[in-house]
């Protein structure tokens, strides 16, 4: 009898049970043993999956696996050689159903590696493509519940597809962390699974941040840069403000040969690689309502009244009291930008010099810290003020400035 096809909900169990065995593996491969990863739809949260935990060991050479066959053995795994795919070493525990599945490579293997790996942090990165993969799974088993080749057919398409997809989101962020401070606008909008990837290679980086339509570009030279705006066709929204963000003087150069800028702001790029700040007290924070939605609209100027208000409705600017005489008085905001960017920060002038900017600042360094994300601002390059407070934050500086290009 073949294998029956069964693809249940997620299991948070699944990757309880990766750690398990892993511990069970790492004594079984030894020293040999390069790196050990957990794989495949269960290494998904929320993705639906066949209950199977696919591991991906990585060994210093592939000898390795052989070597460590007998030992896999007796933790009930069969070998199966390459099974296929030429430079791998597969092992199976339970037959043709199967609870565990090994995906042996050599670390000198990076092209499979990298797949498995790329496919994997897409799915995480992309819920609403993860739950897309899940639904044709559950489709697909029950129309070949026992016929794992019509069901493995049935997904091919669209696994090749996604595959392609995540790995030019590999590519690109393989680049960009040639230098994190410079490019983690870029980094963070592909992490947050907010970007469409116009390019991605070894000479740079050209998106566009899906809800904004802003375009961000990386790359190795002017030469690179014309290059890739030359050939990558670009989709600009139509009667709006468009804006590139040119990483660096070689990039900006090569947006001003291909485009009629209209205006320019050349900005310091500052990341926050530390901890989480300790608040002082000063203030207390909740998310931008109407009244306060209609002040932060009159106020600030650098972004139009309508990403203000689209802004506040998402719940992306946080507002700062502090107590009054007749209770709490609104003395500031700060937010995020649409492109992902941290910033709006402005304290009315009646209440400066308190320590609110830092407060402010701290609390939103903060909130992106717990959602896992890498804090991060543009600021104006004669904005003193802020260059100060950002150094005194612990801000990392690009060593480049990134100019935002109106066309």
């Amino acid at each position: 009898m073949g294998m029956k096809v069964v693809v249940t909900d997620y299991r948070p169990e699944w990757a309880e049970e990766f750690e398990r065995e892993a511990e069970k593996l790492r004594a079984a491969f030894g020293e040999g043993l390069v790196a050990l990863y957990h794989v495949g739809s269960t290494a998904v949260p929320g993705l639906a999956a066949k209950p199977i935990i696919d591991i991906l060991p990585v060994v210093k050479e592939i000898a390795d696996a052989d070597r460590a066959a007998p030992a896999l053995a007796e933790l009930g795994y069969e070998g199966l050689g390459e099974y296929g795919i030429p430079g791998r070493r597969y092992f199976r525990k339970g037959g043709d159903n199967r609870t565990h599945q090994l995906h042996v490579f050599a670390a000198e293997n990076k092209g499979e590696i990298g797949r498995h790996l790329a496919f994997r942090d897409y799915m995480r990165r992309h819920p609403d493509e993860a739950e897309k993969y899940g639904a044709l799974k559950k489709k697909l088993a029950a129309a070949f519940p026992e016929d794992i080749d019509g069901y493995c057919d049935g997904k091919d398409a669209f696994v090749k597809e996604a595959e392609k997809r995540a790995l030019q989101e590999s590519a690109a962020l393989r680049y960009l962390s040639e230098n994190p401070a410079l490019f983690v606008d870029m980094s963070e909008c592909v992490k947050r699974g907010a970007a469409e990837i116009l390019y991605a290679g070894e000479d740079g980086v050209f998106l566009a941040e899906k809800s904004s339509l802003i375009h961000m570009l990386a790359a190795d030279s002017e030469e690179a840069a014309r290059a890739l705006l030359e050939r990558c066709p670009m989709n600009l929204p139509e009667g709006e403000r468009k804006f590139i963000v040119a990483h660096g003087e070689g990039v900006r150069r090569a947006v001003y040969s291909r485009f009629s800028v209209r205006a320019e702001t050349p900005c310091y790029q500052v990341m926050y690689a530390g901890s989480p700040l300790p608040l002082k007290g000063l203030l207390h924070f909740r998310r931008a309502g109407r009244e306060e939605a209609e002040i932060i609209g009159r106020e600030y100027k650098l972004e139009s009244p309508e990403n203000i208000e689209k802004l506040c409705k998402e719940g992306k600017i946080w507002c700062g009291f502090a107590a009054g005489e007749e209770g709490e008085v609104f003395v500031g905001f700060i937010g995020r930008h649409p492109e992902g960017s941290m910033g709006l920060l402005q304290v009315f002038p009646e209440y400066r010099r308190r320590g609110y900017g830092e407060e402010l600042e701290s609390f939103m360094i903060d909130k992106f810290l717990e959602e896992g994300l890498v804090p991060y601002a543009h600021i104006i390059d004669d904005n003193r003020k802020s260059v100060n407070l950002q150094k005194k934050l612990g801000y990392v500086f690009a060593d480049e400035k990134i100019f935002w290009m109106a066309l």
